[in-house]
């Protein structure tokens, strides 16, 4: 009794397993009840295999797109130029020219000294040099008219006081011009305290003057960016000041080294300011963008691994066909391929998991549903009057 038992169960699996890989066939599913479904009648992905084996896959065209790595960091901005002016010498204001926020070019005076001493001694000095330029003409003309009186000792000392004159004038002006203060570069002043009547003294701060014309914005970048720092390279600039605006700056300059603390390398870079919109001091969100030429991308899933490493599985003519490949890059779901595949070549996308070389594929894909619309009108139209309907049985 058992033995019947078991060879009725055999057969019932095996009829189960042959109508699970190829589905119920035409003839005998009036008969036990099933309906047979049209491609265009279902949205629904077929799974596993199908099509006398074919292992039901998703392809996809492999696709060029270039790769963008942003680095993000945050910066101090200074002026192109900036000064604080002093003074070296001490003395009363007699003069001041430092209203704030005004242009000033260079050279313009900012504060007058006391200068009253420092005339009279350059007026001193330069009557000093005029007697001395008239004993030298003295004793030269006494010399060409054959004056033997005039020795060539009284020339020669004539001649040295006069250089001494010369040389006491300079001082005297140099003294002189130390008495007025005068702006180092171009620029804006800044706030300052001091007043007319005031005692300046030697090296005390008076104003600072900022040229911003342009802006020098530091910031620091980690130690994987030094491939990409070279000047003239763009960088992307936003404040907190100015929010939703962009600025356009290029590097100027970079430290020769990495810091051995923050394992990161100092960076330059300049950003125009002709409206005069930004300042020294802002805050700045530094942005360096690095893209690459377009390269082969694919989502993460096309990928398998093996003992030699990563690879993908490529379509030919209904077949799987694994390619090596190195990946460059990954973000997300995506990675960047170094594959000797050209563009638009159809790669396994979902199902690459299950592939062996040479196992003949079939595409589920969205595309491939697409494709198989028109055919599946045509199973869909009304069938001819001369042909007989499909599931009509002989008798």
């Amino acid at each position: 009794m058992k033995k019947p038992l078991v060879l009725i169960a055999s057969a019932a699996f095996v009829a189960g397993a042959y109508i699970w890989s190829f589905g119920v066939p035409a003839s005998v599913s009036p008969f036990i009840g099933a309906e047979t479904e049209t491609p265009a009648a279902s949205n629904t992905r077929p799974a596993g295999r199908r099509g006398g084996g074919a292992t039901s896959v998703v392809l996809t065209p492999l696709t060029l797109m270039p790769y963008g790595d942003t680095l993000h960091a945050v910066g101090s901005a200074k002026a192109l130029q900036s000064a604080t002016v002093t003074s070296d010498v001490s003395g009363k204001i007699t003069a001041l020219n430092l209203t704030p926020n005004t242009q000033v070019s260079q050279g313009d005076s900012l504060v007058q000294l006391d200068d009253r001493v420092e005339r009279l001694n350059l007026e001193k000095a330069e009557g000093e040099l005029a007697q001395a330029r008239d004993a030298v003409s003295r004793y030269e003309r006494l010399r060409a008219t054959g004056n033997a009186t005039v020795s060539d000792v009284a020339i020669s000392d004539a001649r040295l006081a006069q250089q001494l004159a010369e040389v006491n004038v300079g001082l005297a002006q140099l003294a002189l011009d130390d008495r007025t203060v005068l702006a180092p570069i171009s620029g804006t002043l800044g706030l300052s305290d001091l007043n007319v009547g005031d005692t300046l003294g030697a090296g005390m701060a008076i104003v600072t003057i900022d040229n911003a014309d342009a802006l020098i914005v530091d910031f620091e970048l980690p130690e994987r960016s030094i491939a990409l720092l070279a000047k003239g390279r763009e960088v992307l600039l936003g404040t907190p000041s100015l929010t939703g605006r962009v600025f356009t700056g290029h590097i100027t300059s970079f430290d020769s080294r990495i810091d051995p603390t923050t394992r990161s390398v100092s960076v330059e870079a300049r950003v125009e300011n002709a409206d005069g919109d930004l300042w020294p001091g802002m805050t700045f969100s530094v942005r360096l963008i690095d893209q690459t030429a377009p390269m082969a991308a694919l989502p993460s899933t096309a990928v398998t691994w093996s003992r030699d490493g990563a690879r993908i599985w490529v379509a030919q003519d209904g077949t799987a066909v694994q390619q090596p490949i190195t990946i460059v890059h990954r973000r997300n779901d995506l990675v960047w391929l170094d594959v000797d595949v050209p563009a638009g070549t159809m790669v396994v996308t979902e199902g690459a998991q299950k592939m062996r070389a040479g196992a003949k594929i079939m595409d589920v894909g969205d595309h491939a549903a697409e494709e198989q619309v028109p055919q599946a009108e045509r199973v869909n139209a009304p069938a001819r009057p001369s042909a007989p309907p499909s599931s009509e049985q002989p008798t």
